[in-house]
């Protein structure tokens, strides 16, 4: 008599075998891989699996693991394109792959779209200026002063700057174009940034504790911009005390 497997045993199987896996090949393989996963969850919220679980369980270890069909060109293309993209795209292309390996066909847009990719790959990189470095690092500094609903509206800034985040922590490669998508998208505050209304020694007024209809007050600047919490702010003398306040609070004139 074959002597019973505990949940345990089971558990670390499924377990030892999805790791096996690539990202592709889980994709592929993706009914194996949801009904291991649910059978694991189960086993860790200690509910009893029924036996046809348990066999089929058994089924998928004793098999081990799939193999994929074999590569056509198309696929190889894809692949070899892959470690030169960024997160996002490395996705995408990661989808299309497990498409062609269903011998499915990609459409129109998305074979041109995996053929931009492939051509970006085989590019030189981009290598940004020191000027331009500047500008990325003022993009991700500024990019915590727009709010989640902002990002929620602007679904192709928060991409670009996934792109350049991912270049300034880990050196992924990005594009011109990104940059200068990334420059417009975030105008607003780079503008604030990379060309500030006031310079330390600048005076300025600023209607902080002013009512409407009060004059504005009288302050010197002493340093910034830079970014404090969610706001662009400026350190300024304000009736001998130095003081905190944001871009938006300080006026050229009374």
């Amino acid at each position: 008599m074959a002597k019973r497997k505990s949940a345990q045993k089971r558990f670390d199987e499924m377990k030892s075998l999805i790791e096996s896996y690539s990202t592709v090949e889980r994709e592929f393989f993706s009914w194996d891989i949801k009904f291991m996963n649910a059978m694991m969850e189960r086993i860790w919220l200690g509910q009893a699996l029924s036996k046809k679980m348990r066999a089929k369980i058994d089924e998928l270890v004793d098999i081990g693991k799939k193999e994929l069909p074999l590569k056509t060109p198309r696929i190889v293309e894809l692949e070899n394109a892959v470690p030169f993209h960024n997160e996002r795209e490395q996705q995408i292309l990661r989808s299309f792959i497990t498409t062609l390996y269903k011998r499915w066909k990609l459409s129109e847009k998305q074979s041109k779209l995996a053929d931009d990719l492939v051509e970006q790959a085989g590019r030189p990189p981009w290598i940004p200026s020191a000027e331009e470095e500047a500008d990325i690092d003022i993009i991700c500094t500024i990019a915590v002063t727009y709010d989640a609903m902002w990002y929620g509206n602007n679904p192709s800034a928060k991409r670009v700057l996934d792109k350049l985040q991912d270049y300034k922590i880990q050196g992924a490669r990005i594009t011109y174009q990104d940059y200068e998508f990334a420059k417009k998208k975030f105008a607003g505050g780079f503008r604030k940034m990379k060309t500030p209304r006031f310079q330390s020694g600048d005076k300025a007024f600023t209607s902080v504790d002013c009512a409407w209809n009060e004059p504005k007050r009288f302050c010197l600047v002493l340093e910034g911009p830079y970014v404090k919490g969610r706001h662009i702010v400026y350190d300024v003398m304000l009736d001998g005390t130095i003081t905190t306040i944001t871009n938006d609070q300080l006026y050229k004139r009374r």
